[in-house]
């Protein structure tokens, strides 16, 4: 085993003056396998994780503009088919067993396979004939607070994108606003609206 030695610090300490400085070297020693395995401990970066890296954020940002641009996976697997949909997340399981444990290599080739998969998709979807996401909005002010709502959940990531400087502004669905509804107001109001649909609740009181 091949031993080395280590300066760790040398200080100088002002003695009484006839006699000068006094040095105190601090030296110590450890084997050569030592500290290579520190430094196996903090590797250096390679060309090839930096370049997963890269494409990783790449296909993350694909993914988030795909669902932007479609909707949720709910909208998009029933575009696209049931077919499509098993090939599709055959893909995603595949591509999340491999980034958990694999060669960087492995794994970039798996996220070039995934983002080829989204290509796949878009493609799919462009060829179905369906519309991409077109929020419909309306904006309230209510209790000194301004609220963006448009119809569907769907439509909320674009809304996301459009308004993500206005940090005032919130942005809610019909859809999120009816799950918000609690149970016994609803079962109140279709008990009313059978009576008269032209039944209006002004506010709700928690107590």
């Amino acid at each position: 085993m091949d031993w080395f030695w280590t300066v760790f610090g040398l200080v100088l300490v002002p003695n009484y003056p006839k006699v000068g400085w006094i040095g105190l070297l601090f030296i110590s020693n450890q084997s050569q396998s030592t500290y290579n395995s520190q430094n196996e401990t903090n590797p250096m970066k390679t060309y090839l994780d930096e370049t997963l890296q890269t494409k990783l954020k790449e296909l993350r940002t694909y993914e988030s503009e795909t669902y932007e641009k479609w909707g949720s996976r709910k909208r998009i697997f029933k575009i696209v088919g049931v077919n499509f949909e098993i090939k599709f997340c055959r893909a995603e399981m595949l591509l999340k067993d491999i980034l958990h444990d694999a060669h960087a290599k492995k794994k970039l080739q798996m996220v070039e396979m995934m983002i080829r998969a989204f290509d796949s998709l878009n493609i799919e979807c462009e060829k179905s004939g369906y519309n991409r996401i077109q929020p419909s909005t309306r904006c309230f002010n209510f209790d000194k607070k301004t609220a963006i709502v448009c119809d569907t959940d769907d439509e909320k990531p674009v809304l996301y994108k459009v308004h993500k400087n206005e940090p005032d502004i919130m942005i809610f669905s019909v859809e999120e606003l009816l799950r918000s509804i609690p149970q016994d107001f609803m079962e109140a109001k279709a008990l009313l609206s059978k009576l008269d649909k032209s039944v209006n609740f002004k506010r709700i009181d928690h107590v």
